[in-house]
């Protein structure tokens, strides 16, 4: 659990990040969760290994993106830019000096692009059978020789 005072450092990082210049290329959708959404991923990327925001690294940032902050209710507008916001505020915490790193964490947290979909509820993915489907005129699987319609079909039709 992020201290008290972390947690209202992030909280004034999000809110200047929100009310700057680089969160206008956000649409307004993704922009009415965004206080939540990056005080909650910062502090998630924190609570991985109980680290300060300063000492976070690809490790925490995959644990915050792809865990706790995939698990968000959100528009599909807002979840499709979600890892898009996340590395425009890291990178403007790095040029802005509050945090070493930003720019490189900002390109790891783009690449999770897929990755963050696929967690946050994407497609599900399908159902592959392990073997092949067994037709009427196969070998029945009992091991009698017969095939299956005069074996153990007929015991299973009523």
């Amino acid at each position: 659990m992020v201290e008290r005072y972390e947690r209202e450092r992030i909280e004034n990082w999000v809110g200047d990040f929100v009310h700057g210049d680089r969160a206008r290329e956000f649409s307004a959708a993704t922009l009415e969760f965004a206080p939540e959404i990056l005080t909650r991923f910062l502090c998630a990327a924190c609570d991985v290994r109980g680290a300060s925001p300063s000492d976070l690294g690809e490790e925490d940032l995959r644990g915050a993106l792809l865990g706790d902050v995939a698990r968000l209710e959100l528009s599909p507008t807002a979840r499709r830019e979600t890892p898009a916001l996340y590395a425009a505020f890291l990178a403007e915490l790095e040029r802005e000096g509050r945090l070493a790193g930003g720019r490189a964490g900002s390109a790891f947290v783009r690449a999770l692009q897929g990755a963050f979909e696929a967690a946050a509820g994407g497609a599900q993915k399908p159902f592959v059978r392990p073997g092949s489907a067994l037709s009427r005129n196969d070998p029945c699987p009992c091991g009698s020789g017969k095939k299956y319609k005069k074996c153990c079909q007929r015991a299973l039709d009523p």
